[in-house]
Order: C-alpha cells, then sequence, then structure tokens
C-alpha cells in the first residue's frame, strides 16, 4: 500500500526533475552558442553538427536494447530477481560491445567516402576524420556501458540520471569555454564531449552498484533467453526510434552534401530555438503513455488482420505518401520548361492516384479497428487539445519574434537562419501535436499505427527534403520539413479519428478552434516587429523581451475567458499551491 501511494510521488519528481534538466541544458546551449561561433568558422560549426548526424545512425542500434533494459530491470526487481538484472545487463553490454565494434571499423574504411559525400574539403578533411571518429569512439563508450544508466532508470530513479546528466553537461559547458578560449579550434568540442561522457557514464554505474550490490558484469552470465529478450522484445521500438532518428538527421545530411558544412551550420543555428522549443512542449507528451495504459483501452476489431492485410495496408500507405510527394513535382523549373503542361498532368495522376488508396485505406479504418472504452476517446481528444494549445503559444511567438531573436542572438550575417526558424517553427508546432496520439497507440500495445504516421512522414522527407533543398537552398528544405511534418499528421489524425470515433466536427471545436486565439496574437507581436526597428543585438534583445510580455499579457486572459472550460480551470489552480479549489470565482 506504502508503495502505491509513494508512486504517484516518485512520478511526480521524476517528471519535474526532468523538465528542470532540460531547460538547463537547452538554455545553456543556446547561451553557448554566441561564444562558440565567435571561435569557430561557420564551416567548423556544421562539422560538429555532422558529427552528430553520423552518431544518430549508430544510435539506432541501441535505442530498443535502452528501452528493453529499462522495462526489465524494473520487472526483475519486483520479482526480486536480481541476479536476472546482472544477466540482461551482461548480455546487453557485450552485444552494443560487438556492434560498436563493427560499426567503428566500418566507419574507418569508409571515411574517405563518407566525407565526399558530406562535401568536406581537402583542407578539413584530417580534422573531420579525427572529429567523425573521435566522436564515434566515445559515444559507443556511452553505449556499450549505458546500460548502467539505464539499468539506474528502471529502478525508477529517473531524477537522479537527469541530475547527474546535468551536472556533466555543465561541465562540459565549462571544459568547451576552457579548451575553445585556449586556441583549440574544434577539437576542443570533442575534448569536452569526452569529458561530459566519461563524467556522466562513470558516476552512473557507480550509483548502479550502489542501488544493486550484486549487480556485475561477466561473460559467464550472457544467456540465450536475454539475448531473444533484447534483441527481440526490443524489435518493435528499435524499427519505431530508427525511423525517427534517420528523419532527425535527414535534413542536416542532405544539406551537407547539396549545399555544403557553411550550410550546415547556418541551419543548425535556425534550427537551435525551435528543437529547443520542440524538447521543453515534449516533456508534456511523456504522461500519456502510462495513462493510456491504466485505462487498459483496447481495440474492437471484427477479426484479427492476418499478415496478408497487415502487409496491404502499409502497401497502401506507402503508395499513398508516394503519390501525394509526386503531386508538386512537375512545378520544378526544369519540368515546366520541358513541357509545360507537365506540372497539371503530373498533379492529375497523382492526385487521382492519392485519392484512389486513400478511399481504400478508409473502407478499411471506418469498419474496423474501433477503440472499445470512450475514457480512451476522451484522453485522446482532450491531450490534443491541451498539447495543442502548449505548442501554438511556444512556437508561434518564436516564429513571430524570429527577426529580433536571431539578430539578438548571433548578430549580423544570419539572415538565412531566420526563415529556417520560422519554417521549422510550423513544423514543429503540427508535429509536436502528434505525441499524444502515437504514446496512446503505444499505452494500447497498437505501436503500427505510429508506424503508419511514420511510413507517411519518411516517404514524403525522403522526396520533398532533397527536391526543396535543390531547388530553393536552406529555405527549402525548411519548408519542406514543415510540409511533411503538416501531411503525416493530417493523416495521423485522420486515421486516428476512425479509430477513436471522433467526428471531424468534434475534433476541430475541441482542437483547431482555441487556436485562433494564440495565433491572431502572434500575427499581431509580428506585424510589430515590421514597423519597430531595431538597430543593433542590444535593441532586438530588448523588442523580444518587450513582445514576449505582451504577448502573455494578452494571451493568458483572453485563453481563460474564452478558450477554457471550468474544468480546465480548476485543473489550474490546482497546479498553483497558493489557490484552493473552494475558491472558484470563475
Amino acid at each position: 500500500m506504502n508503495q502505491q501511494k509513494s508512486l504517484p510521488n516518485k512520478l511526480l519528481t521524476n517528471a519535474v526533475v526532468g523538465m528542470a534538466a532540460t531547460i538547463i541544458y537547452l538554455v545553456s546551449r543556446l547561451l553557448l552558442t554566441p561564444f562558440v561561433l565567435n571561435y569557430l568558422t561557420l564551416a567548423e560549426f556544421g562539422l560538429w553538427s555532422m558529427c552528430f548526424v553520423v552518431l544518430s545512425y549508430i544510435s539506432m542500434g541501441a535505442f530498443g536494447v535502452n528501452n528493453t533494459y529499462i522495462r526489465y530491470t524494473a520487472r526483475f526487481r519486483a520479482e526480486k530477481r536480481d541476479i536476472e538484472i546482472s544477466k540482461l545487463l551482461s548480455t546487453g553490454i557485450t552485444g552494443m560491445l560487438i556492434f560498436c565494434a563493427v560499426f567503428f571499423i566500418a566507419l574507418y574504411l569508409f571515411m574517405p567516402l563518407i566525407l565526399r559525400s558530406f562535401n568536406v574539403g581537402e583542407d578539413m578533411a584530417s580534422t573531420a576524420t579525427i572529429m567523425i571518429l573521435g566522436t564515434t569512439a566515445i559515444f559507443s563508450l556511452d553505449l556499450t556501458l549505458g546500460g548502467f544508466r539505464s539499468v539506474v532508470e528502471g529502478l525508477q530513479e529517473i531524477a537522479l540520471v537527469k541530475k547527474i546528466y546535468t551536472a556533466a553537461a555543465l561541465v562540459e559547458i565549462a571544459a568547451i569555454v576552457i579548451f575553445i578560449s585556449q586556441g583549440s579550434g574544434v577539437v576542443g568540442m570533442l575534448y569536452a564531449y569526452i569529458v561530459r561522457i566519461v563524467l556522466d557514464t562513470g558516476i552512473c554505474i557507480v550509483f548502479a552498484r550502489k542501488l544493486i550490490p550484486t549487480l556485475r558484469f561477466s561473460l559467464k552470465l550472457i544467456n540465450r533467453e536475454h539475448i531473444r529478450v533484447l534483441f527481440i522484445f526490443g524489435g518493435k521500438v528499435q524499427v519505431l526510434g530508427a525511423i525517427a532518428i534517420f528523419l532527425s538527421a535527414f535534413d542536416r545530411m542532405v544539406i551537407s552534401a547539396v549545399i555544403g558544412l557553411s550550410a550546415a551550420g547556418m541551419f543548425e543555428v535556425g534550427r537551435k530555438f525551435p528543437f529547443t522549443s520542440k524538447s521543453v512542449s515534449g516533456a508534456a507528451i511523456a504522461p500519456f503513455l502510462p495513462a493510456a495504459a491504466d485505462l487498459e483501452g483496447s481495440l474492437v476489431q471484427d477479426s484479427p488482420p492476418s499478415i496478408m492485410d497487415r502487409s496491404g495496408s502499409y502497401f497502401r500507405i506507402v503508395m499513398l505518401a508516394l503519390c501525394t510527394a509526386l503531386i508538386p513535382m512537375g512545378w520544378t523549373s526544369e519540368a515546366r520548361i520541358a513541357w509545360p503542361s507537365l506540372p497539371w498532368i503530373t498533379a492529375l495522376i497523382a492526385g487521382g492516384s492519392a485519392v484512389f488508396f486513400l478511399l481504400k485505406l478508409k473502407n478499411n479504418f471506418a469498419g474496423n479497428d474501433r477503440i472499445a472504452e470512450d475514457i480512451s476517446s476522451r484522453l485522446y481528444i482532450g491531450g490534443i487539445r491541451h498539447i495543442n494549445l502548449i505548442n501554438v503559444t511556444l512556437f508561434a511567438f518564436l516564429a513571430a519574434v524570429a527577426r529580433p531573436l536571431i539578430k539578438a542572438w548571433v548578430g549580423e550575417g544570419y539572415g538565412d537562419a531566420v526563415l529556417v526558424t520560422v519554417f521549422l517553427a510550423a513544423g514543429y508546432m503540427v508535429q509536436q501535436s502528434t505525441g499524444p496520439v502515437t504514446l496512446i497507440f503505444r499505452g494500447i500495445n497498437r505501436c503500427g499505427r505510429e508506424l503508419e504516421y511514420q511510413l507517411i512522414q519518411l516517404v514524403l522527407a525522403l522526396i520533398w527534403i532533397p527536391a526543396g533543398t535543390i531547388m530553393f537552398g536552406l529555405k527549402g528544405t525548411a519548408g519542406a520539413i514543415a510540409v511533411t511534418a503538416v501531411a503525416a499528421a493530417g493523416f495521423l489524425f485522420w486515421r486516428s479519428n476512425y479509430t477513436f470515433r471522433v467526428s471531424f466536427k468534434e475534433y476541430a471545436l475541441q482542437t483547431l478552434v482555441p487556436l485562433i486565439i494564440p495565433l491572431t496574437i502572434a500575427v499581431g507581436i509580428y506585424t510589430l516587429t515590421l514597423l519597430i526597428p531595431f538597430q543593433n543585438r542590444g535593441t532586438a534583445a530588448l523588442q523580444v523581451v518587450l513582445y514576449g510580455v505582451l504577448y502573455m499579457i494578452f494571451l493568458v486572459p483572453l485563453t481563460w475567458k474564452l478558450v477554457l472550460t471550468r474544468e480546465e480551470k480548476g485543473h489550474a489552480l490546482d497546479l498553483i499551491p497558493f489557490f484552493k479549489r473552494g475558491g472558484e470565482t470563475c
């Protein structure tokens, strides 16, 4: 009974500390970037970003493994089988060591090809080789021994892990300042990264051994059962994570290959604030997974779909995405010159084919695959409503003040980064709204719905992002990311409304109409940025602060009066200790 009472407190503590750690880390990185750009060229800054594109691919091999560590550590500890945790850890560490070694050797052998693919010049080839191999080596150490960190998380000590991570990240920032100011260049970023990983991993190992005194690594503990647990059970999560990681890195890979490292650095500058806001809003999404699992929502199906039925659905989804992606492709300048009628012919054929596959999918969704519990449907529509309000509040303001914000942050010469910020803010605003939906599906063990969404996003991104980059440069990349996010999210909501038995009218009234107020205020703020000039970084920073205050002065009372329901107001007041529910005057 005491354990049940303490669990909500543990969850709340982990959530609060996790959000605080995320904010501290992101703010510190934002403040660090202008300092770094004073010592590094855009090409060097782009090289550092490119290193993490490479790391994103090796991290695909560990996504499902880490989730398996966390789940089964909690399970084995509850069953008082600590020896199984050691077996799982020993099996996982050995497997990850082999995987990382193979990846590193392959990376070393293909390094010349990788440098050419990322458009790295001969003058930076040696530095790029050191940076890529160095970051991969230390990241491999983190992947291999990071199992100890996941064990600590599995013991519900997530707050402890976040504190360790934040402390190590702050030490890394201090190390970056020291190394770069002493003239080490971009290699100083690598040295500081090594300091963080060693510190973070080492402290987690110490605490894991402290929490489980019998925890140990031994080759003798490797067994077939835990190999199956790690690499078969984690397969579903692995596939979803791999697609997500690929999509998050694909844009920078295309920019580096098509335009160059300087453009990648400019894109990184424009991406920083939208990505920061994305991480902050993401902290509000995580609770939907356990909430959906607790509700034990289940799907009502006429009959369980066969493998052929599932394969057919996935094929139609891929074809729908492919036809949709081809609709605007005839409008390229080369195509219009070669055949003026081609854009309309392409749009007609591709659009008609997309409608055909959409109707095929609609027939499957309408008579099948429905959520049984009404409470799950309320969680679905309420989750989208609340996360939309959070997202629009953050991203609409960010897009409105992008010009003075970039000027205040990094100074002159970053005009292209402003458009990147605006487009990514719009794309992330829509993309983040899908978070509650995908986590609810995970919670009721329907990961296939998230896979459908990711397939749409993947196909569109593979076509639109390279095409946008080639035709329009950086703004084309950012615009393609935004349009891809909107199209994929639209499919997910259309598909999910059938599953949760929500009409389009209810969906629009509950989740879209409330967004009119923050969007209207943001448009007003943007108009002010055009009318009131800013001469230097100081006045630009002052304007951003004043616009933020003005934005909230209008947003908070209007949202409270016109948008929030009585129940939502009560929940909001409960978050403020000073107010009590007894004094409802609203």
